[in-house]
């Protein structure tokens, strides 16, 4: 008796752990979401007149990077950024500086309005998320990384379009 109850309860765990990860198994890997490349133009990002000035006074201004680690449950679904870093790079003194959003943090998303900062990724991708950062912190990211568990095969294509190779 007893060895029957502990097969039934690993078959069950067995099954369950199948019907969990079939989305994730069959679609990802092979299926990946088709290549979708940023609008890097200043208005297309929310870069403010004001920050391009600023910047255009500067001799080199830093070099800024979003990162984002998203939480995408399969390739058709983009979900949240959970995790939204921002690395500068200072290329005149070679220094570097990595700051954090919190993924609650409350901002304008344009076209949906208030919400949660995470959000601008699964609304809009890529390019809402850097112009929803861009026009909240008076920011002038052009470039970014994204990665995720389920983004297999997309960190190297991402990775071309801020020029970074891995």
């Amino acid at each position: 008796m007893q060895k029957r109850v502990y097969y039934l309860l690993l078959f069950l765990f067995l099954s369950s752990t199948a019907v969990a990860w079939q989305d994730t198994l069959l679609t990802s890997p092979y299926r990946p979401k088709p290549f979708v490349k940023l609008n890097k133009s200043p208005e297309a990002l929310g870069i403010s007149q004001d920050v391009r000035k600023r910047n255009a006074i500067l001799v080199n201004p830093p070099l800024n990077i979003a990162l984002f680690g998203v939480d995408s449950r399969n390739s058709y679904f983009d979900g949240n950024a959970d995790v939204i870093m921002i690395i500068s790079i200072d290329l005149k003194t070679q220094k570097i500086k990595m700051s954090s959003i919190l993924r609650d943090t409350y901002v304008n998303i344009e076209g949906k309005g208030m919400d949660k900062i995470n959000a601008a990724y699964a609304e809009g991708g890529p390019q809402l998320a850097i112009k929803t950062i861009n026009q909240n912190f008076e920011m002038d990211i052009k470039r970014l990384h994204e990665s995720g568990l389920f983004k297999r095969g997309q960190d190297r294509r991402c990775s071309r379009w801020c020029g970074y190779q891995p």
